[in-house]
């Protein structure tokens, strides 16, 4: 296929799919590429989404953890009630609804 914007061929990996063919995407190593988070990753946290110092569901960040909030804490296996290595100072506080 060619692109008529930038004037090269496409490589065959970014080709329409035709109906019924599954397009898959890899890296150089032939892997399947993931874009998202890990399945088993929870999208919600019972814990991070009912503390008033959650920043960002989506980023997975808050005002203990501005980079992103330890698996641990998120999947609610720490309710982080207690001091938690690198959460400056701040805990759980409830009072998030969402």
């Amino acid at each position: 296929m060619f692109d008529v914007k930038h004037g090269q061929e496409l490589p065959d990996a970014l080709h329409d799919p035709q109906p019924g063919e599954r397009q898959s995407m890899t890296n150089n190593e032939q892997e399947p590429l993931s874009i998202d988070k890990p399945e088993d990753e929870p999208v919600y946290s019972p814990v991070c989404c009912k503390c008033a110092n959650l920043v960002s569901v989506r980023d997975r960040r808050c005002r203990a953890f501005p980079n992103e909030i330890p698996y641990v804490i998120w999947s609610g296996d720490n309710p982080h009630t207690s001091p938690f290595a690198g959460d400056n100072g701040v805990l759980f506080l409830y009072g998030r609804t969402t």
